[in-house]
């Protein structure tokens, strides 16, 4: 029980770490909470569809 509170606060003081740094790392971050996990991304604007 106390690793799992343990590992949720690392997890949490990494993310508030990376937060602080995104304006030295990145032009421009857009966060948005989900209600859950995605599982996937599209990070191009383009895609390209192939037809078999």
């Amino acid at each position: 029980m106390a690793e799992e509170g343990y590992e949720e606060r690392l997890i949490n003081e990494e993310y508030k770490i990376w937060k602080k740094n995104t304006p030295f790392l990145y032009d421009m971050v857009m966060t948005h909470a989900l209600e859950w996990p995605s599982l996937t991304v599209q990070w191009l604007p383009d895609v390209q569809r192939y037809e078999f």
